[in-house]
């Protein structure tokens, strides 16, 4: 299978609207992106949507283009995006700096990027400037008052502001009076008089708020080279600064305007995006903002079919194939409100914020009650600052009875009624899942459970999940099989293994921050409580303790064994790495598979030793299925000191005694 280079992509002030506007046009991309969430903030919201993250200073600290040069560096950013206005003026100062270290910038050249930033617009052209609200510093809208040049009320601004940020209403004089010092005052753009938005529009002003109704934004963007590739103008509905409706619109009234502006801004060398907002007026379209960067709503415009993030990606890496052209679809409207989102302690690099709160991490174990479950569960009883919690699909005392000793248990019933909180659990280690010999019905019903549950583990943010998986994923595919080898599952049970694995790889692709993988066991066998006698190590030990001839056909098929001891620290060994050091999927095996009729041969004279065998009961039949089961365990063994305990030997004594309790105590 071909491994396909991830495109190292830096966003910065991850913690802002834009920012998180940006990760998730990234994540709708089918572009093999991976994403760097770049911020001050350690618990920024966008930081659990992003593969990696990277901490850098306050982006006016002195310190700030440095630290964000070093962190590019260390993570290999091939594109870096700012994303406030402020950060973009100042990095696109040093945008050499970037390029040494492999970096390229995402951001227009200095003269757009300043003529943005003045919200008087001095710099425009006449023909230009028309389509602009009137802008005016304090005095000089206070001497045009005086002429009757202008009328109250109007907006006030920061001249270089960001966002609606610092934005007011000046209804009269004595506000105009203590608007403060550098401000710009605008005209307002009130909506025209056939706007159905109109009368709330005057009442929400008359109040002395910001009425943030009936407003237009237009995005350009244009290629690297200069030239405009796309636009799309929606009407929006904002709520306190953020926009929550957002619906396509395509007049006229804004494509003639708009036509004359893009084509300024291409002579003048814009590239990348650029925002326009503003209101259709009685005097047709008024715009009160101009700034050179992606949105907030840059998202909501991507899942329209208007992806200019990803555009502009393409553009920027000269990814083969690009497109030259972007176009979006009038056919979807946007709505918007805000997102809740839990993280857990180990995320956060500041622990001052939750100091005093140690406390036992909850491992919640499906199937606990089975062979491998009880072995699992008894290495997690032995480990210091761990609660474990037993998940089984109907309870059943007897069974029970021993086996989740000192664990809370919960059934289906705890599950479907609330009571068992997956919010409190930190690690799902799923084992509940039927055995090919269970037939495909109960197969079946394993994969569904396991596509809810996962489902369920999303939904609350449980941040880590261990899949237990199989070799039968492989299938016949070439061995030695290795984790990045295609799989070709050749059973029912091989393609429900694969559906579970794929099913969490895609929440995963939904919440980067998820730490999940999959284990691919080979065969489990050795003597210990729950064993099924259906495998063929189990098998053997049980014909010789029935004293049965034993009929070996082949004898050349390899195959892999664990011991069932072996599998249950590898599990353990994967969940005490840190979450996010673990691969997405790991081979769990002995790394030394053997010979069918050397397994046999180990069983017999296991047996002789016993005494249970005087005679040859060893029949090896020339024929026989070709079979070849041969884990590569290396990256598992890289990862963590895990290395199998129990030779082949032992796990056959094992099963002697597990199995062989009467008859050999009888042999005594």
């Amino acid at each position: 299978m071909r491994v396909v280079k991830k495109r190292r992509i830096g966003i910065t002030c991850i913690g802002t609207g834009v920012g998180q506007a940006v990760v998730n046009s990234c994540r709708i991309s089918a572009m093999p992106l991976l994403t760097i969430g770049i911020g001050s903030m350690p618990l920024a919201y966008g930081n659990f949507d992003c593969d990696e993250t990277a901490e850098v200073p306050d982006i006016y600290s002195k310190d700030y283009v440095d630290a964000l040069e070093e962190v590019c560096r260390e993570h290999g950013v091939e594109l870096l995006i700012p994303t406030h206005d402020d950060e973009t003026a100042l990095l696109s100062r040093s945008a050499g700096l970037f390029e040494n270290v492999g970096t390229r910038l995402l951001a227009a050249k200095p003269p757009l990027l300043e003529l943005c930033r003045d919200k008087l617009f001095e710099d425009l052209p006449e023909e230009i400037k028309r389509h602009f609200v009137k802008s005016y510093t304090v005095e000089g809208f206070r001497s045009a008052l005086g002429k009757g040049e202008v009328t109250l009320p109007a907006i006030s601004k920061p001249r270089t502001g960001f966002a609606s940020r610092g934005v007011r209403v000046v209804l009269d004089e004595d506000h105009l009076g203590r608007t403060p010092f550098g401000s710009v005052v605008q005209e307002i753009a009130f909506p025209r008089s056939s706007d159905p938005n109109r009368d709330e529009f005057d009442r929400v002003l008359v109040a002395g708020a910001n009425p943030q109704i009936s407003e237009i934004s237009i995005q350009l963007v244009y290629r690297r080279d200069g030239e405009l590739a796309g636009r799309i103008a929606t009407e929006n509905r904002l709520a306190r600064g953020v926009p929550v409706q957002i619906v396509p619109l395509d007049i006229n009234e804004i494509r003639e305007p708009v036509d004359e502006i893009s084509a300024y801004l291409e002579r003048i060398g814009s590239r990348g995006p650029v925002n326009l907002q503003g209101r259709l007026t009685g005097d047709g379209l008024k715009l009160f903002e101009l700034n050179a960067r992606f949105t907030g709503i840059s998202g909501i415009r991507a899942q329209m079919g208007f992806n200019e993030v990803e555009f502009c990606i393409a553009d920027w890496l000269d990814i083969p194939n690009k497109p030259r052209k972007l176009s979006g679809t009038s056919s979807k409207i946007g709505v918007r409100q805000t997102a809740d989102r839990v993280v857990p302690v180990t995320a956060i690099t500041e622990r001052s914020v939750v100091s005093g709160r140690d406390h036992k991490k909850i491992v919640l174990v499906t199937g606990g009650t089975g062979y491998l479950g009880r072995q699992v569960l008894a290495l997690l009883r032995e480990e210091d600052g761990i609660e474990t919690w037993v998940f089984t699909r109907e309870r059943n005392t007897t069974k029970l009875s021993g086996i989740a000793s000192g664990s809370l248990v919960f059934d289906l019933d705890d599950l479907r009624s609330g009571r068992l909180r997956l919010g409190r659990v930190e690690t799902l280690v799923h084992l509940g899942f039927a055995r090919p010999f269970k037939g495909e019905a109960q197969i079946a019903s394993s994969l569904r459970f396991t596509f809810e549950l996962f489902d369920l583990a999303a939904a609350a943010s449980i941040p880590r999940i261990i899949n237990i998986s199989s070799q039968s994923v492989y299938g016949f595919a070439p061995t030695p099989w290795q984790e990045a080898d295609q799989p070709a599952p050749a059973t029912p049970y091989g393609l429900a293994k694969i559906a579970a694995e794929l099913h969490l790889e895609s929440l995963k692709r939904a919440n980067p921050r998820l730490a999940s993988v999959s284990l691919r066991l080979c065969s489990v066998t050795g003597g210990a409580e729950g064993l099924v006698v259906n495998e063929v190590t189990s098998r053997l030990v049980a014909r010789v303790l029935n004293g049965e001839t034993m009929t070996i056909k082949g004898g050349d098929q390899l195959l892999d064994r664990i011991d069932v001891r072996d599998a249950a620290s590898a599990i353990l060994a994967v969940l005490n790495l840190p979450p996010d050091s673990v691969p997405e999927v790991l081979n769990v095996g002995t790394g030394t598979p053997v010979k069918l009729s050397y397994l046999a041969s180990t069983v017999l004279d296991h047996g002789r030793k016993l005494g249970l065998v005087r005679d040859s009961r060893f029949i090896l039949e020339p024929s026989g299925e070709e079979l070849i089961q041969e884990l590569c365990v290396e990256k598992l063994m890289n990862a963590t000191e895990w290395r199998p305990q129990y030779t082949l030997a032992d796990t056959v004594e094992s099963l002697f005694e597990y199995l062989g309790d009467g008859v050999l105590d009888d042999r005594r």
